[in-house]
């Protein structure tokens, strides 16, 4: 199995800045923020699939949904340049990687997750702009198999013979 088999990168899209991270067979390699219209000139060039954030359009939420079309139009855009690279692109509501948990637990549920060494891989931005680094990173794991929804452990489930 190639390298790029194994490299799976993670993004949490932003209209100006975009977090990102890079696993490479499951474990967080690299991760950081860039800026969304030259994202790709931060990530590597051989990558087996992307998996992005796509965000949701709640009709009791007070957020613009004229904001969030700003951002699927951004997810449009990235994905169509991964998918022209080759990549094979998933995308995932927040509500399925994330559900509602309040953002400092997950993030908490996060950095516990993290393998030793992790930390070190991740390139961390202004602190206000921290938090999409900690969804990308989420993202990665949730795709990976290594958090559940809601940033959960993962179980395995051993089968008695």
């Amino acid at each position: 199995m190639s390298v790029a088999q194994n490299k799976i990168v993670a993004i949490d899209p932003g209209v100006h800045q975009t977090g990102w991270a890079v696993f490479e067979n499951d474990r967080l390699i690299n991760a950081g923020m860039a800026p969304s219209l030259d994202l790709f000139s931060f990530l590597p060039s051989q990558v087996f699939k992307m998996v992005i954030e796509k965000p949701e359009k709640y009709p009791d939420k007070h957020i613009t949904h004229r904001d969030i079309d700003k951002l699927l139009g951004l997810v449009a855009f990235i994905s169509d340049q991964a998918k022209q690279q080759g990549w094979r692109v998933e995308a995932v509501k927040p509500s399925r990687w994330k559900g509602q948990v309040p953002k400092a637990v997950h993030q908490n549920r996060i950095k516990a997750a993290m393998k030793r060494g992790e930390g070190a891989a991740v390139t961390w931005p202004a602190p206000y702009l921290c938090h999409n680094v900690f969804d990308a990173i989420g993202i990665g794991l949730f795709a990976c198999g290594r958090l559940g929804r809601g940033g959960r452990r993962r179980v395995k489930v051993i089968k008695k013979s």
